[in-house]
């Protein structure tokens, strides 16, 4: 029985095969977990950085960077996908993400330090220190030999259509495929997502946390389910699903 649990933020629970992979995982994870980091921001890489530090020596797969700079803050197993552990294999491709500001976004975000000086400060600072390196798309084939796409946020109105291709042609007609939207993105999403050909398609609010925790319009994770009718599912959070039914 293969289970995945969304479990706040950006963080992704895959459990089975005698095996639990974590994407950006909220919670420190444990020794024998794998763990998949899909961008360096803090919200995604803080949790591991703390294993590391306490000396759990948590197995990672990641973009050199993150391995890097983890390294700098404890004990770690890293390794650079493609890899294959255990009937687990991983890899991962880059993208471009969303503009940091543009549009309505550099008002929003300009009112939210208005607001919170001492936070946006806090976070400019902290943003300096983590890794440099662009966010990436995973696929994971688990031991009964299905292959779950995760998408992460790489799906907007900017999103370049020759990567698009690339990665239709790469990672296409996954068994499980798992995306974010974007706060004003959740029409862009559901119009580029059809082509991926998922057999079974989840929709998860990757950014809603965060972008609340700044002041900022939330997304809509579902006006994606609701634009795409029975194709897609709505990835409830700390609520596990069974990706076996």
């Amino acid at each position: 029985m293969y289970t995945l649990t969304h479990e706040g933020d950006y963080a992704l629970r895959l459990m089975g095969g005698g095996r639990t992979l974590l994407f950006d995982p909220r919670r420190c994870p444990e020794p024998q977990d794998l763990v998949v980091l899909l961008w360096g921001e803090f919200e995604r890489v803080d949790a591991t950085a703390r294993a590391t530090h306490t000396g759990l020596r948590p197995t990672v797969f990641a973009l050199q960077p993150i391995l890097f700079w983890l390294q700098g803050q404890g004990r770690v197993e890293g390794t650079i996908p493609p890899v294959q552990m255990e009937g687990w294999s991983v890899e991962l491709l880059a993208y471009t993400p969303i503009p940091y500001a543009a549009g309505l976004e550099v008002a929003w975000k300009g009112l939210s330090a208005l607001r919170r000086p001492v936070r946006a400060a806090q976070r400019l600072v902290r943003r300096m220190e983590l890794p440099d390196c662009k966010p990436v798309i995973a696929s994971v084939t688990m031991p009964d030999g299905r292959r779950l796409l995760h998408l992460n946020l790489a799906l907007h109105r900017e999103t370049p259509q020759p990567w698009l291709d690339a990665a239709v042609k790469r990672f296409g007609n996954p068994d499980i495929l798992v995306v974010g939207a974007d706060a004003g993105e959740e029409e862009a999403v559901a119009e580029k997502i059809r082509i991926f050909g998922a057999k079974q398609l989840w929709i998860a609010d990757l950014v809603g946390d965060v972008r609340r925790h700044l002041g900022l319009p939330r997304p809509h994770p579902e006006r994606v389910v609701q634009a795409l009718g029975g194709a897609a599912k709505l990835l409830p959070v700390n609520t596990p699903v069974d990706l076996d039914l």
